[in-house]
């Protein structure tokens, strides 16, 4: 996947168009961002394909103490949305 600027809106591998991509901040903070803005498009695009089962499972995703998610749930998120770049 390319560098995102702040700000950008790209589409998923399903064509929808995503939430603009959060703007940078400290490293911590800037991962934080990241985390939530997945987590909330992989939710919208689950929603706007009807796609109950993954829409139910990334509804119930809770960020952690450090208001992040996990690294499997990172991954998952990022293949529903961008494919399997490996």
């Amino acid at each position: 996947m390319p560098m995102l600027s702040p700000n950008q809106i790209i589409s998923s591998i399903q064509g929808i168009e995503l939430l603009p991509f959060p703007k940078k901040a400290s490293t911590n903070s800037t991962i934080k961002n990241i985390d939530k803005w997945l987590l909330a498009n992989a939710i919208k695009v689950s929603s706007d394909i009807g796609d109950e089962y993954n829409n139910h499972r990334y509804k119930n995703i809770k960020l952690n103490t450090k208001q992040k998610i996990t690294i499997a749930e990172r991954n998952d998120i990022n293949v529903y949305l961008f494919g399997d770049i490996a």
